[in-house]
């Protein structure tokens, strides 16, 4: 099987700090965005476990949501707020012993592999270890795996690989097994489908969309404005399309109507080009909420966005 590192070595062989599950299996979320960046922000970082229902996007979106709180953390230590912290403090020391683990699962069985797809193992860049199925779990941080592995559904010694029916429930424990990992080269890891896409919604209807390359939708954006601030957005499978102002925040949309813009609180100035957008509207009043979601006629998540002139 694969020869590990020996830093792979040292973080499979590290105690749990916490573990978040995205699963098929548990009963899906309202909106698993807001606690668990409550949770971060607070520096109180607990286990978790969020139904993605059928979607796949969904469970695309916690692990990638997962990465990037991860990444405030660190942010958080290496700025020196644990100095005055002792929250932050205590999680410091703790992730130099311990790991945040991820696991997300999708598997209907599908009549075409036995018992499920294969899980895979991933390490990323920032030191978490996320385990999924499908392998398309891993797309939205696909630029963010330094190395990845699959575990083979077949004899293995965590299930029986032809009666089990709840592999998910014993996935963590894959770490504990590197005799069974099997190395592969993380260019087999799906990228994002659509250049523009539905990702999320919270609990209020507020659509955010996810940009495989922002500079390529930049330069569509700058294509279909015609020398205005405003373009038209449709989801593909509704009609539609919704005029948009594209502005930094949410206060710089006129209220009542739609806008398009990139959370400060996502790293809008960082390297990679991946992105998320907010598209929403602003309501009219504080009585008078839109419900975005509902609008657009809830829409997959997955959908794919077009930017058309207006």
């Amino acid at each position: 099987m694969a020869e590990l590192t020996d830093s792979e070595k040292d973080l499979l062989s590290r105690k749990t700090h916490a573990l978040h599950v995205f699963s098929d299996t548990i009963p899906e979320s309202e909106d698993f965005d807001a606690p668990l960046t409550t949770d971060y922000n607070s520096y109180d970082i607990r286990s978790t476990r969020d139904g993605i229902g059928e979607s796949t996007v969904l469970g695309q979106y916690g692990i990638e949501l997962i990465v990037q709180l991860v990444d405030g953390l660190r942010g958080d230590i290496a700025a020196g707020i644990g100095d005055t912290d002792p929250d932050l403090r205590a999680i410091e020391k703790s992730l130099t012993a311990k790991v945040i683990k991820v696991v997300g699962n999708n598997a209907p069985r599908d009549g075409e592999s036995e018992n499920g797809t294969d899980f895979h193992l991933a390490i990323t860049d920032n030191d978490l270890i996320v385990i999924a199925t499908p392998l398309e779990l891993l797309s939205f941080i696909r630029d963010r795996i330094k190395s990845v592995f699959r575990f083979p559904n077949k004899d293995n010694p965590i299930w029986d690989w032809i009666r089990e029916q709840f592999r998910s429930a014993k996935a963590a424990r894959i770490v504990r097994y590197p005799d069974h990992l099997v190395r592969e080269n993380k260019l087999i890891i799906p990228d994002q489908r659509h250049l523009f896409e539905l990702a999320f919604a919270d609990r209020y209807g507020n659509p955010r969309a996810r940009a495989r390359d922002k500079y390529h939708l930049a330069e569509l954006i700058d294509q279909k404005k015609n020398g205005s601030e405003v373009v038209g957005l449709r989801v593909v499978g509704t009609s539609k399309i919704i005029r948009t102002s594209l502005t930094n925040c949410l206060d710089g949309i006129p209220a009542g109507e739609w806008g398009l813009y990139q959370n400060v609180a996502d790293n809008v100035n960082g390297e990679r080009p991946s992105a998320y957008w907010e598209f929403a509207p602003r309501w009219a009043s504080g009585d008078q909420r839109l419900n975005g979601y509902e609008i657009l006629g809830r829409p997959k998540l997955g959908s794919p966005i077009e930017v058309v002139s207006v």
